[in-house]
C-alpha cells in the first residue's frame, strides 16, 4: 500500500535535471526517508508550470520520472514535490480488500480442516443459513459475501443511503427469494440500516428470477385460463411515484419492476384504430389482466401497490386530444420512461390554441434504462402506451431503435420468455409485446 503517513508538499534540499532524462538528482535530499512515492507531482520552482509525475524512488539523493524531463538542464535548484497525491483510494480498497479475502480464506481452510462428522456446508444447510446446491456453490457465495463486507466497511462512511442515491448506481445483484420481509424493507424506504432484521439493500438493476409460477387469469373473451410463468423481474428505480397522483398521495416507499423479457404477445386493439386512446384499448382492458396476474403471482398480491396515474383517453385527427385520473396497478411503459423523451408520441395541439391533456406521472426515463441503454430494447419488440395516429401506437423493437405500428398487429399466442412489461407494484411495470417474426429471436 502507499505510503500515506507524509502529507503535504516536500521541498528540502536542491535537485538537478537533465534535458532528456528521467533522473533526477538530490542534493541534500531525502526522497526515500521522506516517504515520496510514485504518482507523486515533482516541479521546479522555476517552471512551476511545468509538473512530472514520479516513476520510482531510487534513494535519499535520487527520482525517476515517469517521461524524460523536456526543460533546460539545471543544477541547485529548489523544487516542491506534492505527496497528497501518492495514494487512491482505489489502491487502498484493493489492498484492504486483498487483505480481508486472504484472512477469510485462512480461517476458512483452517476450520474445514479442523471439523469432523458434519461438514460446515452441511451445517449451513440444516439451518437454512444457505440455499446453494452445492458445497462450492456455497465456498462462492461465502467468499463473495466477505468481499462485499469488505467493500461496504470501507464505502458505507462515504455514501448516503436513499431512494436518490441508490437511483444513481447500477448493480445487477440477485436478491435471491422475494420474502415479505424484503417487501417490508423496501416500503419502509430503510436504504441504510435495518427494518425487522432486514437490509433494504437494493439498487436499479437488481433482480430475483422465477421458474415455473403458476398463475390464473380471465383471457380476452373473459373466460378464465392457467398458465405459468418463467424470468427475469429487474429493478428500474425506486420511489419513482412517491408523493405522485390527484386524490391518492402516495407516500409509500417501492421500486419499479420490469420483466428482462416479453411476457406474451397480443395486439392493441382488433383493428387499426386507436380510438379511446391507450385508457380505451383492448390492451388495457383486457390483455393486461394476464400480466397482472403473472406479477401478483411472482410477488404475492399483497406486495403489489396501486396508483394513481394520468392517461391518454380521446384520440381527435389522429392526435391524443384528453385523458384522465385512473387507477392504475399495470400500465404499459411510456416512451418517457423507456427513452426519456418523446418519440412518436402525438402531443401536437394540430395548429389550435387549445393544449391537449396529457399530463404524465410517467415523465422521466427509468432509471434503469439510464444506466443501461442495452437493456431499453434487450432484443424484444413490445408495445409503448403512447399514440402515433388514428392507427398506430409507439413501441420498442429488438433491433434497439424507436418506433411504432398498427394497433391490429399482434400474435395471440403465448411466449413465456417474452417482453419487459410495466407493472405498477412494490410497483410492478409490464409493457406487452407483439410479434414480427421477421425480428425477433429464434427460440422460446
Amino acid at each position: 500500500m502507499a505510503e500515506t503517513a507524509h502529507t503535504g508538499w516536500y521541498r528540502q534540499g536542491t535537485v538537478s535535471v537533465t534535458n532528456g532524462s528521467t533522473k533526477v538528482s538530490g542534493n541534500g535530499t531525502k526522497f526515500l526517508t521522506a516517504g515520496i512515492n510514485p504518482g507523486a507531482t515533482f516541479r521546479l520552482d522555476a517552471k512551476s508550470d511545468y509538473a512530472c509525475e514520479v516513476a520510482s524512488v531510487v534513494s535519499d539523493t535520487e527520482l525517476q520520472l515517469v517521461k524524460p524531463y523536456y526543460g533546460q538542464s539545471a543544477s541547485g535548484q529548489t523544487y516542491s514535490i506534492d505527496r497528497n497525491h501518492q495514494s487512491t483510494l482505489l489502491a487502498d480498497l484493493a489492498a484492504r480488500l486483498s487483505k480481508a479475502m486472504g484472512n477469510w480464506e485462512a480461517r476458512y481452510d483452517l476450520d474445514m480442516a479442523t471439523i469432523t462428522g458434519e461438514s460446515a456446508y452441511e451445517i449451513a444447510k440444516r439451518l437454512g443459513k444457505t440455499s446453494a446446491a452445492t458445497e462450492a456453490a456455497w465456498i462462492d457465495e461465502l467468499k463473495a459475501g466477505s468481499e462485499l463486507v469488505a467493500l461496504k466497511a470501507l464505502v458505507d462512511p462515504i455514501l448516503v443511503h436513499n431512494s436518490g442515491a441508490h437511483n444513481a448506481l447500477y448493480r445487477g445483484k440477485n436478491l435471491g427469494v422475494f420474502s415479505d420481509a424484503q417487501s417490508a424493507a423496501i416500503r419502509s424506504g430503510e436504504f441504510a440500516g435495518t427494518t425487522g432484521g432486514v437490509y433494504a439493500d437494493i439498487y436499479p438493476g437488481d433482480f430475483w428470477v422465477f421458474s415455473n409460477i403458476p398463475y390464473s387469469y380471465i383471457d380476452e373473451n373473459d373466460e378464465e385460463k392457467s398458465s405459468t410463468y418463467s424470468g427475469t423481474m429487474r429493478v428500474a428505480d425506486l420511489d419513482y411515484y412517491l408523493r405522485s397522483g390527484d386524490n391518492i398521495d402516495l407516500g409509500v416507499h417501492h421500486a419499479v419492476v420490469i420483466p428482462d423479457t416479453n411476457m406474451f404477445t397480443a395486439p392493441m386493439n382488433d383493428t387499426n384504430t386507436t380510438e379511446g386512446g391507450y385508457v380505451g384499448s383492448k390492451m388495457r382492458t383486457k390483455y393486461l389482466r394476464r400480466a397482472e396476474a403473472i406479477f401478483k403471482a411472482c410477488f404475492g398480491e399483497n406486495h403489489i401497490l396501486s396508483h394513481r396515474e394520468y392517461l391518454v383517453n380521446a384520440v381527435a385527427n389522429g392526435r391524443a386530444s384528453g385523458g384522465a385520473w385512473c387507477d392504475s396497478v399495470v400500465e404499459l411503459l411510456d416512451e418517457r420512461m423507456a427513452y426519456g423523451a418523446p418519440i412518436f408520441d402525438s402531443a401536437s395541439t394540430d395548429g389550435g390554441d387549445t393544449i391537449p391533456n396529457r399530463y404524465s406521472v410517467g415523465c422521466k426515463q427509468l432509471n434503469l434504462f439510464r444506466h443501461r441503454p442495452d437493456l431499453i430494447s434487450n432484443r424484444q419488440w413490445y408495445w409503448l402506451r403512447n399514440v402515433v395516429s388514428a392507427a398506430y401506437f409507439a413501441d420498442v423493437i429488438s433491433i434497439a431503435n424507436c418506433s411504432y405500428n398498427s394497433a391490429s398487429t399482434a400474435g395471440s399466442g403465448v411466449r413465456p420468455d417474452s417482453l419487459p412489461a410495466r407493472l405498477s407494484g412494490l410497483f410492478l411495470c409490464a409493457c406487452e409485446g407483439k410479434e414480427e417474426t421477421s425480428f425477433l429471436p429464434q427460440g422460446g
